[in-house]
């Protein structure tokens, strides 16, 4: 499993990143993380490292890119699709306090 690590800084300031995990053999790429600081949203920086991220994986011979949210998340239920993702599937997450 290959893996990728993205930044997006401003003067020398972290504002976001994106990570990539890639599974060469079935040709897939999954983006398990992608976090922006709060200051930065709504500027297109989540899109940006989207973007960067499937670039990276076309150019690594990636033929299918994998992301997940939770139904909760507004942000990225309107973010993935409009970066050209589509629903396959819904999963169930269970949980217990400790």
């Amino acid at each position: 499993c290959s893996e990728g690590c993205f930044v997006a800084e401003r003067e020398g300031e972290l504002m976001g990143y994106i990570t990539v995990r890639l599974d060469r053999l079935n040709g897939k790429g999954r983006i398990p993380n992608l976090a922006v600081v709060e200051a930065a949203r709504g500027l297109g920086l989540g899109r940006r490292l989207i973007m960067h991220a499937i670039d990276f994986m076309r150019d690594q011979g990636i033929k299918l890119a994998q992301i997940e949210t939770m139904a909760s998340n507004a942000i990225g239920q309107h973010l993935y699709p409009s970066c050209g993702f589509e629903e396959v599937g819904r999963q169930v997450h269970y949980a217990m306090k400790l």
